[in-house]
């Protein structure tokens, strides 16, 4: 998956921690593999010039605390799709810096919601690649909560149907890696510890989630395949194999989101 959302899903599942237990729980792990391109990751919320908001939080665990004290209950991933404007569908555009339609994090506080939108800047060229800089604002401000929430078991049938139905088309163009690929997030939906092999092992807390919601969430890591060059949405084919390839991947792309807001989501205190 993106950089972005990885890092998203960070935010959302060790805050959760954190709010939840009080003193139990001391934030992210240094080093965490979502913060190793970035030298800073900071929280704004807005004044009335626009050019001059005020820092709330000078690094996540600080944010933590933030959102404990003024109240949040509980942090929810959140995800919109595009309004088409662009002409090209969300997962052709998700390897790119916000393309891929809109993620937020939603702060559920008892009686209203506030969004928080990540901005991503490059800073300078670091020695050790973390030349990002990330702004977390606070978009939007006592609004009624959305709080996604999707069925486990649903999406694990959703997301096991899509890649039996992707493998068997990569299969048929001779595209044995993302046909590996696709068979391997299936295997995943019913792994013990599917977390094992993915790429970002240390996205979920180790004490957080159940089972189910980790294959879910794992497999659908493991399934994306959206990027530029090289990567899944980088073909073209003949006639209707084409638009199979386009409908196949849509169905994935939308079948992966909702999957790891349903595992991600899932928390609750």
């Amino acid at each position: 998956m993106t950089g972005t959302l990885a890092q998203l899903i960070v935010l959302v599942a060790y805050g959760n921690q954190y709010i939840s237990r009080p003193g139990t729980h001391t934030g992210i792990p240094p080093g965490h593999s979502a913060f190793q391109y970035c030298n800073k990751v900071y929280f704004s919320t807005p004044t009335e010039k626009e050019d001059h908001p005020v820092i709330v939080a000078e690094n996540p665990l600080k944010w933590f605390s933030y959102l404990a004290e003024t109240g949040c209950k509980t942090l929810k991933l959140y995800y919109e799709s595009s309004d088409g404007s662009t002409g090209m569908q969300d997962h052709k555009l998700a390897g790119m810096i916000g393309g891929g339609a809109t993620w937020l994090i939603e702060a559920i506080y008892p009686e209203s919601s506030d969004f928080w939108f990540g901005a991503w800047d490059v800073t300078k060229d670091e020695a050790n690649n973390n030349a990002w800089i990330v702004n977390y604002k606070r978009i939007q401000h006592h609004i009624p909560s959305r709080n996604l929430q999707f069925d486990i078991e649903t999406q694990k049938n959703i997301l096991s149907n899509v890649l039996t139905e992707i493998e068997a088309f990569a299969d048929e163009m001779d595209l044995e890696n993302f046909a590996r690929i696709f068979q391997q997030a299936n295997v995943w939906l019913t792994k013990k510890y599917p977390d094992k092999e993915d790429y970002h092992t240390d996205l979920l807390p180790d004490d957080a989630y159940n089972i189910p919601e980790r294959q879910l969430f794992f497999a659908a890591s493991g399934a994306w395949v959206f990027g530029g060059m090289g990567s899944w949405n980088d073909m073209g084919f003949a006639g209707e194999q084409q638009q199979v390839y386009e409908n196949l991947s849509s169905a994935l792309y939308t079948a992966i989101n909702n999957a790891i807001i349903a595992a991600v989501n899932a928390w609750s205190v």
